[in-house]
């Protein structure tokens, strides 16, 4: 039912530009709308819980899915968008001690950002977020892609 609202919301825009009527007014329509959708319960989607997250990365196999979890990680400690996530190049991720610097290039608001990624704070998750990940990858990239 939820889709009525969705239909008339595209109707009321349409007519609204097409013949200039504000059909929000009619109130006798949105009183059949709301009749029609009352006891209505949408779904309510997965959402990917932190032991999810946790066991992605301890269970799936490192072979297979080495890039994914990179990925996972670096948007997940960064709240990237996924552009951001296809902007970043190998030269902006960056080691200090134990630390790894990743740098966002051209974010949606036109400023470069910047976020960590600790070493510490990893190990208090045994196995699961380390540097492994990211060395295993930036491997991998420069050997089978060549580019940064």
């Amino acid at each position: 039912m939820s889709t009525l609202w969705c239909r008339y919301s595209m109707l009321r825009a349409t007519v609204s530009i097409t013949e200039n009527i504000d059909i929000s007014k009619y109130s006798k329509l949105i009183a059949f709308i709301k009749r029609q959708t009352s006891g209505y319960k949408s779904k309510k989607s997965r959402t990917f819980e932190k032991e999810d997250f946790y066991k992605f990365l301890s269970e799936a196999p490192i072979e297979m899915y080495l890039c994914m979890k990179v990925v996972l990680i670096i948007g997940v400690a960064g709240g990237c968008k996924i552009d951001e996530l296809h902007k970043i190049r190998i030269d902006g991720i960056e080691e200090k001690e134990s630390v790894l610097i990743i740098s966002l290039p051209d974010t949606k608001t036109n400023k470069k950002r910047k976020f960590t990624i600790i070493n510490e704070a990893c190990q208090a998750s045994p196995g699961v977020l380390n540097y492994f990940f990211f060395f295993r990858w930036i491997e991998f990239v420069f050997i089978h892609l060549c580019h940064k």
